[in-house]
């Protein structure tokens, strides 16, 4: 590998969170109910 990149480290991380339940079509109903979609890169660099 590369001198500069001995020590990094790397991470893809996705999420999604879907709706649940029936609402009724009522909106005094819709808590938490979201349609989600998460992306994370993280990257670690031990030196």
């Amino acid at each position: 590998m590369w001198g500069w990149a001995k020590g990094l480290r790397g991470q893809v991380r996705y999420i999604y969170k879907a709706p649940l339940g029936d609402t009724s079509g009522e909106a005094r109903y819709v808590v938490n109910k979201v349609d989600m979609h998460q992306l994370n890169l993280i990257t670690h660099y031990d030196f």
